[in-house]
């Protein structure tokens, strides 16, 4: 039996990518059983909004959950992939540094999606959560389709689909595909995301040409990060040249 057949509390967690959309349409059937989560960040550029109030207006039940990523960064920085320890909270208490605040991108994504996400499913009684989550991708959660965790059930449906399915299936049941899938980059939950690198080589070109008012404030941030990784790693460079 499928899983949305058996269960009365269903949350299928919708990003906007790729992955959820497909997700989305494949779960048509079943639209007047499902609540469509969104979590906005707050962090959200103007195309992701207006995407989400397209969905929001075709499914029956939607809601927008809220963080606060911009408090965050200010609070804790910028999700990075190398992170220079001096540049974070934790080193700051000894050792006195006045540039960029920087952070891990899984304390940050941590903060401002995933658990926000799961503590709203505690408190909504969600007993089966749907994900786009697929076993070909680099980055997705331990757990897989059909397994339970904290009194979830999970359904992954697209778990066996390569990309290339997923992109077919959105084209044949005439899904508008998010332009950002034209360049390389993932979804975007957060404008200001300077983490994830090796999957966003096309992040900046895309704000560029569809955020434009976006796209100087983010290249200033990648330059400041830039900045502080070149010099830690010179000083490296220096150790192994002496």
């Amino acid at each position: 039996m499928n899983p949305i057949e058996r269960n009365e509390k269903i949350a299928l967690q919708f990003s906007g990518g790729k992955d959820s959309l497909a997700a989305l349409y494949l779960c048509r059937p079943w639209w007047d059983k499902i609540t469509v989560y969104w979590l906005n960040t707050g962090a959200v550029p103007p195309s992701s909004v207006k995407q989400m109030d397209a969905i929001r207006q075709i499914v029956p039940n939607f809601i927008e959950i809220m963080s606060d990523q911009p408090a965050d960064v200010k609070a804790n920085g910028y999700p990075v992939d190398i992170l220079p320890l001096r540049t974070h909270n934790g080193a700051r208490m000894f050792e006195e540094h006045s540039g960029i605040k920087l952070q891990p991108w899984m304390a940050c994504c941590a903060n401002n999606l995933w658990f926000p996400m799961h503590a709203r499913m505690i408190q909504d009684g969600i007993t089966l959560i749907i994900r786009g989550q697929r076993n070909e991708e680099q980055r997705k959660a331990v757990i897989r389709d059909g397994q339970s965790m904290d009194g979830f059930e999970v359904y992954f449906p697209l778990e066996n689909w390569t990309e290339k399915q997923v992109f077919d299936y959105l084209r044949d049941n005439d899904v508008d595909i998010p332009p950002n899938y034209r360049y390389d980059m993932a979804s975007v939950d957060c404008w200001s995301c300077t983490a994830y690198a090796y999957e966003n080589q096309g992040r900046a070109a895309y704000f560029r040409d569809h955020e434009p008012e976006l796209y100087p404030k983010f290249i200033g941030i990648l330059k400041e990060i830039r900045s502080e990784v070149t010099r830690e790693l010179g000083f490296i460079d220096a150790m192994i040249d002496a």
